[in-house]
């Protein structure tokens, strides 16, 4: 049962920002983060992508990326008269949006945050992107950034070392750290999590799971040539599922004929992105390692590796951004350096170890439940709503 602060539902919210459909990350974790608060707060939801442009940008063809900036350019402005709209016609007393690292998004941050200064709201602004701050190192532009800054009153970070670390640009007073959460379709039930675990009886096969945009610096090559000399090394069988979106029909082809090259092909299946939240949980369920090497310059706390810990799965990566804060090397999982498939080989080895994987499978729940699950995040989260320090 939640507990209801009255002086938080006295005050009026307007949330500014993109909910499923479509279901990308980031829409999701919106979605969430109003679905925690839920009965808290008395809040409108204006999406930030109004109208649709029906072009999206694809590779080559001037004339159709022109399209494509044209009709988003047009989406934004009548986005923002909306927001004018609402926000004049309501006594809101917060502004809450998610902001953008680029430099359009920031010309948008800025006219957000400023047509709700110009309403009297309290402005919060959500960064879930590990590159925000590099805005306010960029020739030209850095003006804007430091503008912004100004006119938001609280920033929401995801973790301490990403709040830290953007110290040197926002005044510490303004920086607040909220985690991010899960979604229902993708939250595993405590008895779920336990049978799981329990079962597992011996290490006789290792299901391996890789699942996030199929983006290089994702690290998706690592784990491929990984699985290919975990093979070649040890008598355990081994599968390895690739799950998300690619950029590219071509450079999913690529990819397939590459593992077909290291003779995967019955070891690696390429499942490409599954919507279906239901699909998703069951994957994390099924893995018994969830392996994510990124080193991607824009990460900031991979929601993916907070859905493997949820269901008891634990983890390989790297300590890139945030991720060393929540995966403890040797305890819910394994930290492995950047660009290193043998080290992702050593460890996997490691996890053929029942005892050593049940171990580490409990600790990545715990993780989940101490610092991810909603009931943790929730009071956070509601906190900064409410503006306190």
């Amino acid at each position: 049962m939640n507990t209801t602060y009255p002086n938080v539902m006295s005050e009026h919210g307007l949330f500014y920002l993109d909910v499923p459909p479509p279901s990308t990350g980031l829409r999701v974790m919106n979605k969430t983060f109003l679905s925690i608060i839920e009965g808290e707060l008395d809040y409108d939801q204006l999406n930030v992508a109004a109208g649709t442009s029906g072009v999206k940008p694809v590779d080559g063809g001037g004339l159709r990326k022109l399209n494509f900036f044209f009709g988003r350019g047009i989406e934004t402005l009548s986005s923002q008269l909306e927001l004018r709209s609402y926000l004049s016609e309501n006594r809101y007393q917060i502004l809450y949006f998610a902001v953008s690292d680029s430099v359009p998004g920031l010309v948008r941050n800025l006219a957000t945050a400023s047509a709700g200064r110009k309403n009297d709201c309290r402005v919060i602004s959500h960064v879930h992107s590990g590159a925000f701050t590099n805005l306010f190192e960029q020739k030209g532009i850095a003006w804007l950034a430091r503008k912004f800054e100004k006119i938001v009153d609280t920033f929401v970070f995801l973790s301490p070392k990403l709040r830290d670390e953007a110290t040197s640009n926002i005044p510490r007073s303004k920086c607040e750290v909220v985690p991010n959460t899960l979604d229902d379709g993708v939250r595993c039930k405590a008895h779920e999590v336990e049978c799981k675990v329990e079962n597992r009886e011996t290490c006789d096969e290792i299901r391996v799971l890789y699942l996030s945009n199929m983006i290089e610096s994702k690290g998706y090559w690592d784990v491929a040539k990984a699985v290919r000399q975990f093979v070649t090394e040890d008598t355990t069988e081994i599968t390895v599922n690739f799950i998300g979106a690619w950029p590219s029909e071509k450079a999913r082809c690529s990819f397939e004929r590459k593992l077909q090259s290291y003779g995967l092909g019955d070891t690696a299946r390429v499942h490409g992105k599954i919507e279906d939240r239901i699909r998703v949980r069951q994957a994390y369920l099924d893995a018994d390692v969830f392996v994510l090497p990124t080193y991607y310059a824009t990460e900031a706390q991979p929601v993916t590796i907070i859905e493997a810990m949820n269901a008891a799965t634990p983890v390989i990566a790297t300590p890139h951004a945030s991720i060393p804060e929540y995966v403890n090397d040797n305890e819910n999982g394994y930290l492995v350096d950047k660009k290193s498939p043998g080290q992702i080989n050593d460890r996997l080895k490691l996890l053929t170890d029942t005892e050593n994987w049940k171990r580490k499978a409990r600790a990545a729940r715990r993780t989940y439940e101490d610092e991810f699950a909603p009931k943790a995040v929730r009071e956070k989260f509601l906190s900064v709503l409410r503006g306190e320090k």
